[in-house]
C-alpha cells in the first residue's frame, strides 16, 4: 500500500492501467481492478488527488445525475420509424457581443426537424422545447435522445416522464451518436445562421427560424431520404402502413 500511495504521489495524472503496470515491474502484482478500487478509496478519504487536477479542474466533475425515469443508451439503439429516438441537442450563437440558444429536434428516419430559439440553454426551456416537439410532430412521439448536459435534467426529464416520452441519455463525449441532428447543427449554421440579417433577440430570430423550419420540413430536398421533404416521407410511410379493417 506503501509503494502504491508514493507512486501514485509522484505521478497523479496515471490512471490505474498505469499504476497496475509500473507496480509490476517493481514487483508487487496486482489487477487493474483491484488498483482501481484502492485508487477509488484513497481519492475518496483525500489521501491522493483525483487525476482531474492534472486536467485543470479545481475539483472532479460530479456525475451526472437523473430522476429515474431516463435510461443510458446503449450502443445499437436505433430509430426504425418517425417519432423513435428523435435526438435533440442544442447550440449557441453569438455575434457582435450578442448570444442566443438554439434547441433543435431532428427525426432520424424522415429528417423532420424543429427548432427554438430561447435566451438560455436551461432544463425549463427544454422542456418547453419538449412540448413543441411532441406537437409539431405529425406521428406520436415515442423517445428522445439527448446527451448528459444538466439542460437535459430535473424538469426537461420531468417533462419527459409527464408526456410518456423515453428519455435516453447518451454516454459522455460520444457525439458521432448524436449524428443526425449534430449534421443538422452544421446545416443550419451554413443556409440560417449565416444568412441571418436581423438582431440576434430571441422575438426576431423566433419569427425566421419557423419559416426557416417550414422550408427545411415542406420543401428542402435531402439527400438522406432520396431527396424528399421530410413531410413528403412520412407520407409516404404513412401510405406504406396497413390500414385497419373495418369489422
Amino acid at each position: 500500500m506503501n509503494r502504491f500511495m508514493a507512486l501514485r504521489r509522484r505521478h497523479p495524472f496515471m490512471d490505474k492501467a498505469r499504476v497496475q503496470r509500473m507496480l509490476e515491474h517493481q514487483g508487487l502484482r496486482l489487477s487493474a481492478s483491484t488498483v482501481g478500487r484502492i485508487l477509488s478509496r484513497a481519492i475518496a478519504d483525500g489521501a491522493v488527488p483525483p487525476a482531474s487536477l492534472c486536467e485543470g479542474r479545481a475539483k472532479p466533475k460530479r456525475p451526472r445525475k437523473f430522476n429515474g425515469w431516463a435510461r443510458r443508451w446503449k450502443y445499437g439503439d436505433k430509430a426504425e420509424r418517425p417519432g423513435q429516438l428523435v435526438q435533440i441537442d442544442h447550440m449557441t450563437v453569438s455575434r457582435d457581443g450578442s448570444s442566443i440558444k438554439e434547441f433543435r429536434a431532428i427525426c432520424p428516419v424522415s429528417r423532420f426537424m424543429v427548432a427554438r430559439a430561447f435566451s438560455r440553454a436551461a432544463a425549463f426551456n427544454a422542456a418547453r422545447f419538449l412540448a413543441d416537439v411532441a406537437e409539431a410532430l405529425h406521428v406520436p412521439l415515442e423517445s428522445v435522445q439527448v446527451d448528459g448536459g444538466s439542460d437535459f435534467m430535473a424538469g426537461f426529464e420531468d417533462a419527459c416522464r409527464n408526456l410518456g416520452v423515453a428519455l435516453r441519455v447518451l454516454p459522455p463525449r460520444r457525439p458521432q451518436w448524436n449524428g443526425c441532428v449534430e449534421r443538422a447543427n452544421r446545416t443550419a449554421r451554413v443556409e440560417f445562421w449565416n444568412l441571418l440579417d436581423c438582431d440576434l433577440t430571441v422575438e426576431a430570430v423566433s419569427k425566421k427560424l419557423l419559416r426557416h423550419e417550414f422550408f427545411h420540413n415542406y420543401q428542402r430536398p435531402h439527400s438522406a431520404i432520396d431527396y424528399r421533404s421530410p413531410n413528403d416521407c412520412l407520407v409516404d410511410y404513412e401510405a406504406a402502413q396497413p390500414q385497419c379493417q373495418m369489422s
